[in-house]
């Protein structure tokens, strides 16, 4: 096919994809005719144009990377110290719990940690240092 035939289809709109790049290699190139120099700046503009548009898309395509790369972040840091807090809120209930055991009382050389034996000992002890009300009063009372 002729490059004027070709022009013409491409004014009136019925060129192909293909084809129209086929002419902007074709007025891309140093030999031209002279007959149709006039559309060689013309196409070099629409190529220009097209270079633009896909850089300018590239650009807006990185724009959109980066917020979804900050919401990734905040979504793994967030993870993260969900994670951290749950480690120390059970941590820190395991040693409550574990608080009942790690009390004890030694008596007379012996680890003593049940609760009632401890309260029988302590009795015991309050009784023999314990004084009667008559002992109170004649140690009070005493000239």
């Amino acid at each position: 096919m002729k490059i004027d035939d070709l022009l013409n289809k491409y004014f009136e709109g019925e060129t192909s994809c293909e084809e129209e790049q086929w002419i902007r290699n074709f007025f891309s190139n140093e030999k031209v005719p002279e007959h149709l120099l006039c559309y060689k700046q013309m196409f070099a503009y629409f190529d220009n144009e097209i270079t633009a548009e896909q850089a300018k898309k590239t650009e807006q395509a990185n724009k959109r990377a980066i917020p979804r790369r900050k919401t990734l972040i905040y979504t793994l840091s967030g993870i993260a110290a969900c994670a951290v807090m749950a480690i120390g809120i059970s941590t820190f209930l395991q040693q409550s719990n574990d608080s009942d055991k790690r009390n004890y009382v030694v008596i007379n050389g012996k680890c003593y940690t049940d609760e009632a034996t401890i309260k029988a000992y302590a009795n015991a002890s309050l009784q023999e240092v314990a004084t009667s009300k008559d002992e109170v009063f004649t140690e009070l009372f005493k000239d």
